[in-house]
Formats: structure tokens, C-alpha cells, sequence
């Protein structure tokens, strides 16, 4: 469970400079690593820079959108619906509580994951997400510590 959340808000409209654009090789390892049911398949993925080698390791997630990894090898992987995991590569993947709660419609949802750099010693974990409010939802970013044993 994730304790002692603490989070800042803003509702400012944010553009990319190219609509569509993203970290070709990040993102594709990314979707590779939590295939949705479906997509669970090998491939090789080319971008103008690197040619990709992907693998599913991990089923049944829906929407994976973020993840990082923490000291141990595991990582956290985001939902967009609001759903954060603890995966285990080869072991498991276990739902983590005690996330706010989360707008997920459109593109809004639990969006990115960070674990912070110091967090062997703070088990501090970062997290944006779209936050229902009055008219609408707006862009979040939170905080929360992670019990002292995982």
C-alpha cells in the first residue's frame, strides 16, 4: 500500500511540439514488456536511430502506460484506469493500494511512475495522473512511500 500521499495540481494545456511523436525505443520496449492480452507476441521494431528487439514478459494488464524499476530488478507498472502493479519478473505481478483516486477517460488516467533515487532509503514513489475536479480533470503529480517492506 502506498502511504502518506502528497500531490500538486495544475489545469494548463500541454502540446507536443510534433503531435505523435515519442521516444520510438522507449516506448517500444515499454509496450513490449506489458503486452495487453493479444499482443503478445515477439517483434522487431525499426526507428531511424536503433532497430528494436521486443518480448512480452508479462500478460493481462489493460492499457500498461508507465513503469520503472526499482533497485531490486521488479518494477512498477501504471494502468491508465488507476490500477499500479508490483511486478516481479518471473514471480509475479501484485496490485498496490492506496492511490488517489483517477480520472481515466480520453487520454486521462494513472499516466507515469518514477521510484526515486534515493529510494532505498526514502521508498519514495513518483506518479502523475489526471484528477477528477469540478468540470473536468486536470494533471497531477504525487507522491507516496511505499511500505518499509515490499
Amino acid at each position: 500500500m502506498i502511504t502518506n500521499v502528497i500531490h500538486a495540481s495544475t489545469r494548463i494545456a500541454c502540446r507536443l511540439a510534433k503531435p505523435g511523436a515519442r521516444a520510438a525505443a522507449g516506448f517500444s520496449v515499454a509496450v513490449a514488456l506489458l503486452a495487453s492480452p493479444g499482443e503478445v507476441s515477439a517483434k522487431e521494431i525499426a526507428t531511424d536511430l536503433v532497430t528494436v528487439e521486443t518480448e512480452a514478459i508479462a500478460t493481462g494488464l489493460s492499457h500498461p502506460w508507465g513503469l520503472d524499476f526499482l533497485p531490486d530488478g521488479s518494477a512498477l507498472v501504471t494502468e491508465r484506469r488507476g490500477r499500479l502493479f508490483l511486478f516481479t519478473p518471473g514471480v509475479s505481478i501484485v496490485g498496490v493500494a492506496g492511490l488517489p483516486d483517477v480520472a481515466a477517460r480520453g487520454q486521462g488516467g494513472l499516466l507515469d511512475v518514477a521510484v526515486s533515487p534515493d529510494f532505498e532509503t526514502s521508498s519514495l514513489i513518483y506518479f502523475s495522473y489526471s484528477e477528477p475536479g469540478r468540470g473536468g480533470a486536470g494533471t497531477a503529480v504525487a507522491r507516496g512511500q511505499a511500505p518499509a517492506q515490499r
